[in-house]
């Protein structure tokens, strides 16, 4: 046996025809013509038997013809031929796990990578599971990844690079893959085996001979990767130099030899079983669809509903020949499939189409919806058809005896044609051909039935699938359809359809293939995607392909007793091409055996222009073929909605000649192309010439092929040969990116929490050898003085500060510090000593005066304990301490030892009048209040008096001795109720408040009268001043800190000119509670930033001295500005380490280091504690906000200057410098006479007009050699930091949220547009005059002047609704830089120019306030305060390109939705349209008991107070079962109720009904008393802590 002879692999089968008369009357006879035969007489019965399938384990078997291909594949390169199904990918898996389980080479660390290329991807998703199935650990490994889409345009090369070294396996669309080898991201030789999946693509433009040509062959031989293709056919057309030539360019572009096999043919010919083919004839339909009936019936139909017929239906332009999409795909569907099959197609368009208008949010959906007439017409025209489908005849299938008889007898029945109506009798509701496939159908089983229906068009697919569903007869059958991408009903894209809906995407191809893997479907009606495995194969329309689209579709019928059927019309040559197939297969098995070997083939010449360009920093490389996409993908980020197609334009010349030139050229063909407008590039830059080639295509590709280069030296592409993009979307980090002075930036992800060290500000007085200041701190509260000492390591030198204690009548309180003095002792043992009982004495004063569980566990309070214990902990250390002072300013240690006294044992003892002028002390921690003043004695109270209520609050004592028991059996420390002799009425003392956060609350109210017993009290002896001053201490010293802090920040940053004051806020955060905090400077100070790196971008130039465009100006100012650069620099310059981030806690204050989370060096020197990252960024931005504040422009430059921020230098000139260098002062370019009325109504003469006339051009003006996007983007920053400043004054007391508000409010689209044609600039704007933008600004401008007054409702809703063109908004900006640049970047010349075009939007923005708020806002105050519930949100989609959808869903119903070209006016569209729903049914929404109506939407607010109702009733049903068992365990009623003093017990209320009723209360009672029982006095009973 020759080796070379193919013919062995696929013999001829013998081929069965039939053939089936079926005319286009509905009329079938079988027709006995020798060798036909009839369907019945194929097989004895009616069926067919069908094979099992292998098993998935048998499947995966190795065979001898693999193992035979594997071993030719390890030798060399080779091209594996071998039929469809016969396991050519299980071969190729076998040699990836031989390559993969081979040892590296000698130096090699990881693997080489191995690429599996296929051209479709469904391909991708049935090669990943077969190498998943067969290659396990990989799959659990994540080294096998998949790559298929369009989805991989935003990856980076660093992304692109880290999955090139984490994957072994890669499966994938062969141009991703050439992609990534153009722009260096994977490089080949990194490969140690690229596997071609159907390789016989390899032809032409196809990317596997791109792969090949511009990779794979320009490579040394000892570099490249082994090369594995994989078909079933090489070669497509069977004529003899045709195949040959074919044959040889296949070999040479893969570089491989045809493996065939040749010891195994017998096995092969097994495991590859040839199909049963068969050839059914059918009489083609003899009607002519534009004259049935029934489509006249669906004409007068479709007329009945005016508007669909003229949008779908109709003729275009009267023209019978171009009728509408749906009409015409009607009549090309009854044509295939007969009336039915018309039906089908026209019910389920409608049925979608009705679906649309009925729930669709896109606005042409939404202007029918509003018609009522339109809407009205459809719902007819919708049952008419829908009654047409429902009413069309089942299809009957006969017994199969009385099939064969009928069809033998030649009568009209003999196919059981449905019965018809008198109008239908007319017209066939079947075709022949439907006819056909509804015959053959059932003579297969169900059992095991798989089946693949190929059809031409997608729309036949959808149909088709339909009709078999629909047919009683076919329930056996579960059907389902696939197609491509591109699908629609009618075979185009739809008026009424968005991308989505014209698709069938990926995700739904896969599920549509699973199903029908696994049984679910078994009947896929489909186009030539399909790929999946069946026993029955059915074209129901020849291959689009010729011979391979016929080999492919044969080979689908790959399992044993197999049947291919063909159908094939009787008036057309279809049977003839059909056999000449299997004819032309044998010829190209013969061609096989005389191909040449590959070391004596010439590749040809190359059609294509050969230049390579190649990056040597990424190894990317630029060609002809690929110089032509890429050049399409930069102009197409320079258009927008309004720009006309900026697709790059090439015009051959077809003379030869140069238009320009005399000289002829050698060669007769060139290309001129011209680039659309592209910033930064003149007109002329924008024209390039090819040079003269043989071919257009060569000429074509060194045109685009020069442009490239030209976009390379610009920065339009990068060094990956990628378009520079501008920068993604805020939150999306690169892996670097570069700065405001060009420097490349490693961008890494920092830590959610920075650790820092916060200077300990007071020193370490505890320290060996540490210094001792102590001041005199002077308290002033009106014409009182008090003098306190205050000590701590350090000289403290603060300005003069105080605040008002709303307490005593806003009566005004000043700290002064002076006088400070170093404290001396003998030694340190003394040293420590004096300290403790400083430190004893604070503590006592702080339990006593600000929280009561400030003492620590291991030191006495009591006088009685003289034992002092030193603090161990450095959190436990007091780093500042205050003292009594005596008149002369020395510490007055009698009072740091005895601060207060006990009152006389007897009454008749007491000094009245030293009492009301002194403090009581209640100095016992279990009390909640702990300071009085005195108001009397009182003789009638006695141990055996009630409790008063104020100090018992809702607990039932008895009688004080029941209270005084209750007290000595926690709390030790009270003494013994013998020693009580009389009772004191004292009013509590005002409770210590953060007066740094002012409240205008006055706790007099709170302040009560107690009467308690006088051996609990003592009297003070450091008098009532120092007592007021122990509440100010946290607020006092926590100033005297951050002043402190800030001095310290201000020097380490040489950052002197920033008043304390200022740096405080500036480094202290929101979440301290000290009443000023960074936000409002860092709202200032992130404009600031946007401004100051604008202008200094703006200056700055590329390494070819060239002006950055607007795209890198936006890249480089994001970078510049983002939160990373600015919390890199804060690390860097140590900013991190100066925050004040102590949280000023006054109910239980306690020292700064006293918190957990501090960590006080060794040294004492520093504090450690961690931020979050944002602070960061927030900081640095704060910081340069009070430098401006305090020193203009030049003081937030120095400030970004010592943070290492790249803003420039303004503060020595280093703006007008760079400015003198672009625009030459000399050169005076006055405007002309058509600008100088611009001039005027700006109010500005420009020195030169160039930059006003670029700030007037749009991108599509193609002439001109600039547009306004650099200037656009000067402005905008201008305008940003104008607005931001302005409205920070204007509201001093605004937050910066309500800022950044009404900021968005005057910067946005809406209002520059209205400030733009405020102006006129409309009328001045350069536009192209293809623009779409010209009759959207006439829109604009038809608007504007129904526009009423500047008011209220008008900055409430128009600048979040209204959506004029942008480019009305960009040409104000552009203009505002200009101006900026014209002035030498004068800030205060522009401003006054502002000033005066915001002017009416700043006044009505101040007379209105906070009451001007945007539609969110509105919407959310309302759902939060008006209903209390949280259930609701917003769902953001897109709808089409440049068109967003947002929708409202309050608990799970949409109350309103919206579109925009941005989310941000979708978000808004649908919260003004929410806004209007709630105002409608605001009575509708909260149910508030049982009883409301259950139809209303939020039940949140009814369902937690019911809860809570629950859980209070559920204690205090065990509180009531608890005190039943006590009573069972035999105590008495008395001592039950004194025992149950212990517990949170039963409620007042409880108790109130039991006395009233004479009877207790059980736990089953409760729900017959809940009327009169308090339940919310469940959770309100007195305990200890609370007394």
């Amino acid at each position: 046996m020759d080796p070379n002879d193919l013919s062995q692999v696929l013999p001829s089968s013998p081929l069965k025809k039939a053939r089936l008369a079926i005319d286009g009357t509905a009329t079938c006879q079988q027709t006995f013509e020798e060798p036909i035969t009839t369907i019945e007489e194929q097989n004895d019965e009616s069926t067919v038997e069908f094979a099992t399938d292998l098993t998935e384990e048998e499947a995966r078997k190795s065979r001898k013809y693999q193992d035979e291909a594997l071993v030719a594949a390890k030798a060399g390169n080779v091209i594996v031929r071998m039929p469809t199904g016969s396991g050519k990918t299980m071969m190729a898996t076998m040699l990836i796990k031989d390559m993969l389980s081979s040892p590296l080479s000698q130096g090699e660390t990881t693997p080489k990578k191995i690429i599996f290329l296929v051209h479709t991807t469904l391909l991708v998703h049935q090669h990943h599971a077969t190498l998943s199935a067969s290659l396990p650990s990989l799959q659990s490994s994540s080294s096998l990844k998949s790559y298929y889409g369009m989805g991989y345009d935003d990856w980076s090369s660093s992304k692109w690079e880290a999955e090139f070294e984490e994957l072994t396996v890669a499966i994938m669309t062969a141009q991703i893959f050439l992609n990534q080898l153009r722009a260096g991201t994977w490089k080949m030789n990194r490969c140690q085996l690229i596997v071609f999946d159907e390789c016989h693509n390899a032809t032409r433009n196809h990317p596997y001979v791109a792969i090949m040509k511009e990779v794979y062959h320009q490579m040394p031989a000892e570099e490249r990767p082994k090369i594995l293709g994989l078909t079933a056919s090489p070669i497509q057309d069977p004529q003899a130099d045709k195949a040959k030539k074919d044959l040889r360019a296949l070999m040479s572009v893969l570089n491989c030899e045809v493996h065939e096999t040749k010891f195994n043919v017998d096995e092969l010919k097994i495991f590859s079983p040839t199909p049963i083919e068969e050839i059914y004839e059918y009489s083609a339909s003899t009607w002519d669809s534009a004259s049935l009936p029934a489509i006249s019936l669906i004409e007068e139909t479709f007329k009945s509903c005016q508007w669909i017929w003229e949008a779908f239906a109709a003729p275009d332009n009267g023209k019978p020949k171009t009728e509408g999409k749906v009409f015409k795909g009607y009549k090309q569907i009854i044509e295939q499939l007969g009336t039915i099959g018309g039906d089908a197609y026209l019910y389920l368009w409608l049925l979608e189409f009705k679906g649309h208008v009925e729930s669709h949010p896109r606005a042409d959906y939404g202007d029918i919806r509003k018609n009522s007439v339109k809407v009205q017409e459809l719902q007819n025209f919708y049952q008419l058809v829908k009654k047409r489908y429902e009413q069309l005849p089942d299809f009957i299938l006969p017994p199969a005896s009385l099939a064969r008889k009928r069809l033998r007898d030649n009568t009209l029945k003999s196919i059981d044609a449905p019965s018809l109506s008198d109008v239908e009798l007319l017209n066939p509701s079947f075709s022949p051909k439907l006819c056909l496939l509804l015959h053959l159908l059932p003579r297969y089983p169900a059992e095991h039935f798989r089946c693949l229906v190929l059809c031409k068009t997608r729309v036949s697919c959808d149909v088709l699938s339909e009709i078999i569903q629909k047919f009683s007869g076919y329930d056996w059958i579960r059907p389902g359809w696939l197609v491509g991408h591109g699908d629609s009903r009618d075979g185009v894209k739809r008026e009424h359809q968005t991308e989505v809906e014209a698709q069938m995407k990926v995700e739904e191809q896969i599920k549509m293939m699973q199903g029908f893997k696994k049984g679910e479907i078994n009947l896929l009606v489909a186009t030539s995607i399909a790929e999946e495995a069946c026993n029955l194969v059915i074209r129901f329309d020849p291959p689009t392909r010729k011979l391979i689209g016929y080999v492919q579709s044969r080979g689908r019928a790959r399992q044993h007793n197999s049947h291919y059927i063909l159908f094939a019309a009787l008036s057309s040559d279809e049977r003839v091409v059909y056999e000449a197939w299997q004819t032309e297969e044998q010829v190209l098995l013969e061609k096989y055996r005389e191909r040449e070997r590959l070391e004596q083939l010439v590749e040809e010449e190359s059609s294509g222009y050969e230049g390579v360009l190649t990056i040597p920093e990424t190894g990317a490389y630029l060609t002809g073929a690929s110089a032509i996409p890429l050049l399409a993908s930069v102009c197409a980020l320079y258009r927008d909605s309004y720009t006309p197609d900026t697709k790059p334009i090439y015009e051959e010349i077809v003379s030869g000649t140069d238009p320009d030139s005399k000289d002829t050229f050698p060669h007769p063909y060139r290309y001129r192309l011209q680039l659309p407008f592209i910033s930064t590039l003149t007109a002329s830059d924008r024209v390039f010439l090819s040079d003269p080639f043989p071919t257009k295509k060569k000429a074509k590709q060194h045109a685009a092929f020069r442009a490239c280069q030209l976009l390379l030296e610009k920065q339009k592409i990068d060094l990956n040969l990628r378009p520079v993009r501008k920068p993604k979307p805020h939150g999306k980090q690169t892996d670097f990116w570069y700065d405001g002075n060009g420097e490349k930036v490693v961008v890494y992800k920092l830590p959610e929490k920075v650790e820092g060290r916060i200077p300990n500000v007071w020193k370490d007085i505890w320290q060996p050898d540490a210094e001792c200041w102590c001041h005199c701190l002077e308290v002033k509260a009106g014409k009182a003085v008090t003098k306190i000492g205050f000590i701590c390591g350090r000289k403290v030198e603060v300005a003069e500060f105080g605040w008002e204690d709303v307490d005593y009548g806003n009566e005004k309180i000043t700290f002064k510090v002076s006088d400070e003095k170093l404290l001396e002792w003998a030694d340190d043992g003394i040293k420590k000593s004096h300290l403790l009982r400083l430190d004893e004495w604070n503590r006592k004063c702080y339990m006593v005066s600000l929280n009561r569980r400030f003492a620590r566990e291991d030191l006495a309070y009591e006088r009685e304990s003289n034992s002092r214990v030193e603090p161990q902990k450095s959190q436990h250390r007091l780093l500042w301490l205050l003292a009594p002072l005596s008149s002369d300013g020395h510490i007055d240690w009698s009072l740091v030892d005895e601060p207060w006294s006990p009152l006389p044992r007897f009454i008749e003892h007491l000094n009245l009048h030293e009492l009301h002028s002194s403090v009581i002390l209640v100095p016992h921690r279990p009390l909640t209040t702990r300071l009085f003043n005195f108001v009397s004695p009182r003789h009638d109270v006695s141990t055996s008096s009630s409790v008063h209520l104020p100090l018992a609050k809702r607990i039932e004592w008895i009688d004080y001795e029941h209270w005084f028991t209750k007290m000595r059996r926690h709390h030790a420390s009270v003494r013994a109720l013998p020693e009580v002799t009389y009772f004191l009425e004292l009013q509590s003392h005002p409770k210590p408040r953060n007066f740094l956060a002012p409240s205008t609350k006055d706790s007099y109210e709170d302040r009560r009268t107690f009467l308690v017993p006088n051996n609990l009290c003592a009297i003070d002896l450091l008098g009532v001043g120092v007592w007021k001053t122990f509440r100010h201490v946290p607020s006092f010293t926590r100033r005297i800190h951050d002043m402190l802090l800030a001095d310290m920040v201000a020097k380490e940053l040489t950052l002197d000119f920033i008043p304390s004051e200022l740096m405080c806020h500036a480094i202290t955060l929101p979440v301290c509670g000290v009443g000023y905090d960074y936000e409002r400077l860092e709202y200032l100070g992130d404009s600031f930033a946007k401004l100051a790196s604008s202008i200094h971008l703006y200056l700055l130039k590329d390494k070819n001295q060239d002006l950055l465009d607007e795209g890198l100006l936006s890249a480089r100012r994001q970078a510049c500005i983002s939160n990373f650069t600015f919390r890199k620099r804060a690390i860097e310059s140590g900013l991190h380490n100066c925050f004040s981030t102590f949280i000023c806690r006054i109910n239980a204050w306690r020292p700064p280091t006293f918190e957990v989370d501090n960590d006080l060096s060794a040294d004492g020197l520093t504090v450690g504690r961690t931020v979050a990252r944002r602070t960061l960024s927030d900081v640095t931005e704060a910081v340069m906000g009070a430098a401006y504040l305090s020193g203009g422009i030049p003081g937030a430059l120095h400030a970004s200057q010592q943070l290492g921020l790249s803003f420039g230098k303004a503060k020595d000139g280093d703006w007008e410098r760079r400015w003198n260098e672009l625009g030459n002062e000399g050169d005076i370019y006055p405007a002309g006479p058509i600008l100088r009325e611009l001039e005027e109504t700006i109010g500005w003469i420009f020195r030169d007009s160039r930059f006003l006339i670029s700030s007037l051009t749009h991108n599509s003006y193609t002439a001109a050699d600039a547009c306004y996007e650099r200037e656009e983007f000067l402005g905008d920053a201008v305008i940003d930091f104008f607005v931001a400043s302005k409205l920070f004054s204007l509201f001093p007391l605004a937050p910066p949220s309500r800022l950044s508000v009404l900021r968005s409010m005057l910067v946005c689209n809406s209002t520059l547009s209205y400030l733009s044609l405020s102006l006129s600039l409309d009328s001045h704007i350069r536009l192209s005059a293809a623009s779409s933008a010209i009759d959207a600004i006439a829109a604009a401008r038809k608007e504007y002047s129904t526009f009423g007054p500047l008011d209220k409702d008008w900055l409430s809703r128009k600048p979040w609704t209204w959506d004029p063109p942008k480019v009305l908004s960009d040409v104000f900006e552009a203009v505002i830089g200009a101006v900026f640049w014209d002035s030498k970047f004068n800030v205060q010349k522009v401003w006054a120019i502002l000033e005066r075009f915001f002017a009416d939007l700043l006044r009505v923005i101040q007379d209105c306030g906070d009451v001007v708020a945007d539609p969110w806002s509105v919407m959310e105050k309302r759902i939060r305060q008006e209903a209390r519930c949280h259930k609701w949100r917003v769902e953001h989609s897109q709808l089409e390109p440049g068109v967003r959808l947002a929708q409202v869903i309050f608990h799970d119903v949409e109350i309103g939705s919206g579109t925009g070209k941005t989310r941000a006016l979708a978000k808004m569209a649908a919260a003004d349209a929410a806004n209007a729903w709630w105002l409608l049914h605001r009575q509708d929404v909260r149910k508030e008991s049982a009883e409301d109506d259950q139809e209303k939407i939020c039940d949140c607010h009814f369902l937690r107070e019911q809860k809570k109702k629950e859980k209070k009733e559920a204690k205090l049903r065990e509180k009531l079962a608890a005190r039943d068992v006590t009573n069972k365990a035999g105590k008495t009623t008395g001592e039950v109720d004194v025992e149950l003093f212990r517990e949170k017990e039963v409620p007042n209320s409880i108790i109130e009904v039991e006395k009233e009723t004479g009877q207790r209360i059980e736990p089953g009672q409760l729900d017959e008393l809940v009327e009169e029982v308090d339940v919310d006095d469940v959770d309100s009973e007195g305990t200890d802590e609370e007394m």
